[in-house]
């Protein structure tokens, strides 16, 4: 049996942040684009531990998704700030 991976972490993550959005632009504005880095803890099928980054986005563009990815690097080492 297989067991399913707890996705409430990444519930309360993408309900923080949308109410951060809606609170900070209010409710009529429009998400574009989702984009998604998550590590993933596992097993690397030889009982060690590993480490893995993944990532998804909703635009399917990968210079879209760079560029996306490259700007939230950006806030989150404070190079940048909000556009």
């Amino acid at each position: 049996m297989t067991q399913e991976i707890d996705t409430t972490l990444v519930g309360h993550v993408a309900a923080d942040l949308m109410e951060r959005i809606s609170d900070q632009f209010g409710e009529e504005a429009t998400v574009e684009t989702v984009a998604m880095v998550i590590e993933v803890r596992h097993s690397d099928g030889e009982e060690r531990e590993a480490t893995t980054i993944t990532c998804s986005c909703s635009d399917p563009r990968a210079w879209a998704q760079a560029g996306l990815l490259r700007f939230a690097a950006g806030l989150v080492e404070g190079r940048v700030t909000e556009a």
